[in-house]
């Protein structure tokens, strides 16, 4: 049965945003399957990929049946509780993996101080560019939360103002 899903333009930027969200959790997944084996030096790397690519895209399905109100989404609210709470963890554990072993040897010939450079390079830019990402989310509401803030007050006080007389 097809639902005529009336959507507003909030939920439909969501849609869009929880579809990005699943297109760019697939890249983790794919790089630590790809390179399973191809990092001696943290052979954690790639198994973090994998578990976080999947995290990612069970956030992505659950924010997506709370958002469309899905049979499921009680359920989907008490999971999406546990997974991310779960997202932070893996992320420090993601950083403790890759950026403890700084500049790995890109060299197979050296056995244990090796990783693929483009496993490696992934990971570390993957997990930088959620840090950047999270300053720039800051910055950006740091500034216009205050400006939204004041004009709601003069707003608030206009309406006083003209209604009070």
């Amino acid at each position: 049965m097809i639902m005529d899903l009336k959507l507003t333009t909030r939920q439909k930027i969501k849609i869009c945003c929880i579809v990005f969200g699943f297109i760019f959790s697939i890249l983790p997944i794919v790089f630590g399957s790809i390179y399973t084996d191809c990092c001696p030096v943290e052979p954690m790397i790639p198994i973090w990929c994998i578990v976080y690519g999947s995290a990612m895209i069970l956030a992505c399905f659950l924010e997506l049946s709370i958002l469309l109100r899905d049979v499921l989404w009680k359920t989907a609210m008490i999971v999406r509780g546990v997974i991310y709470p779960f997202k932070v963890i893996w992320i420090i554990v993601g950083c403790v993996y890759t950026y403890r072993n700084n500049e790995p040897s890109y060299n197979p010939e050296d056995a244990q101080k090796y990783c693929h450079k483009l496993l490696y390079q992934f990971a570390f830019w993957f997990l930088t560019s959620h840090f950047i990402l999270a300053l720039v989310i800051i910055f950006c509401a740091s500034i216009i939360y205050p400006i939204f803030r004041t004009s709601a007050t003069l707003s608030k006080n206009a309406n006083h103002v003209l209604f009070s007389k």
